[in-house]
């Protein structure tokens, strides 16, 4: 089994987006986790 796609179907640059997302909500004081990062980017929040 190939575990390069155990991600699934995501976007190319959808990690580098986290980080960069990741990095500004950090700025504000807040330390999410990369998975509530990409619930938010997932729900459109950010």
């Amino acid at each position: 089994m190939d575990s390069s796609d155990d991600q699934g179907q995501l976007p190319p640059g959808f990690w580098e987006r986290i980080d960069e997302r990741s990095a500004q909500i950090r700025a504000r004081g807040w330390n999410p986790t990369p998975s509530e990062i990409g619930a938010m980017i997932a729900e459109g929040r950010t």
